[in-house]
């Protein structure tokens, strides 16, 4: 009986560890999932807002600043661009509150100055404006974000690196020429002369672009006179443009141009602007074989050689074809008449 009664407080003592045992497992497990879903709640996984201007962009800032009376300007500097990029800068209000008026200037790498960007009125809560700048110098870059008027805001400010300038208009990489050309203003015109190699009998395609933003203090509108040079001869020229408007910015005038001769071409470009610094793209891609140039050499010569009738008026070459012919009837006449006295 005792026997028993002691398997028996064997197996109650066991089931009663057991029982702990779970009861211990079970509040560790429960404490467990409570403190992770906790975490969860309070520090959500949030989703970065990105530029939509390229697809595969790289993004620099990303950040919120409050803008007051005690600070009216942000200037965001060391910002490391590479040539030949566009950089997509974008800003908006994210206090729901009076809107506010903005300003934004860019210093390239030799400190000279862009006015890219003032709103026109007064911005609106979450409203996104994008300003996507071409940039023709490597180096080192400071933005500044002015408030120019509103109460005290947060504005969200976000810039990030896009692809190359080209890739907005043309896909591959069949370019003969890409290069972002900085131009400053001048009262009679902004000259540029490069020369570029061209093969014979080849088709080119040509874009001529601004791709630097301007702000609505200076005029919008850039026109270009740009004509073409033959490396045979300098006198040789081929109008393409007589001021003509350069178009918005990220908005490319396109035509084609055929050869004849191989050799170096000199394009001649002349820009007329308002805004002391303006960046231009300049795309060369290749078209592709015009003819194979199989054929006989033309002769050099101007005008054929004059003939005799070439400097007489028809007026007198009637009459001395009547002439001509009342001398032979004349002689025909007095001939005959000749013969007859004689036969007499």
């Amino acid at each position: 009986m005792k026997r028993s009664n002691r398997r028996y407080d064997h197996r109650q003592n066991l089931a009663s560890f057991i029982f702990l045992f779970f009861l211990l497992f079970s509040g560790i497990y429960i404490s467990f999932i409570t403190t992770f879903r906790n975490e969860c709640t309070l520090f959500p996984e949030t989703p970065s807002i990105k530029p939509t201007f390229f697809p595969d962009d790289d993004l620099l800032i990303d950040k919120v600043y409050t803008f007051h009376s005690g600070q009216l300007v942000i200037s965001l500097s060391n910002l490391s661009f590479d040539a030949k990029y566009v950089y997509n800068i974008r800003l908006a209000q994210v206090t729901e509150n009076e809107g506010c008026e903005m300003r934004v200037d860019l210093f390239d790498p030799n400190g000279d100055e862009y006015n890219i960007f003032r709103s026109e009125e007064q911005m609106s809560y979450e409203e996104y404006y994008e300003i996507p700048f071409g940039a023709a110098l490597s180096g080192d870059y400071i933005i500044n974000f002015t408030k120019l008027a509103g109460p005290n805001v947060n504005i969200h400010i976000t810039i990030s690196k896009g692809d190359l300038c080209y890739r907005e208009f043309v896909s591959g990489d069949t370019n003969l020429v890409y290069e972002v050309k900085k131009l400053e203003y001048i009262s009679y015109g902004k000259n540029y002369k490069p020369y570029y190699m061209l093969r014979e009998q080849w088709r080119y395609n040509i874009y001529l672009c601004r791709v630097s933003p301007i702000s609505v203090n200076y005029s919008n509108e850039i026109t270009l006179d740009h004509n073409i040079i033959d490396p045979s001869d300098e006198d040789v020229s081929f109008p393409i443009y007589h001021n003509k408007s350069l178009g918005n910015v990220w908005e490319p005038l396109e035509y084609s141009f055929g050869t004849a001769l191989a050799g170096e071409y000199l394009f001649n470009l002349t820009f007329y602007m308002d805004p002391a610094f303006i960046n231009v793209m300049i795309l060369i891609t290749d078209g592709g074989e015009l003819a194979t140039g199989d054929g006989g050499e033309p002769t050099n010569q101007t005008a054929p050689d004059p003939g005799l009738f070439a400097s007489i008026p028809f007026e007198a070459q009637v009459g001395i074809g009547i002439g001509i012919g009342a001398l032979t009837i004349l002689g025909l006449v007095i001939l005959f008449y000749t013969k007859r006295q004689s036969n007499i």
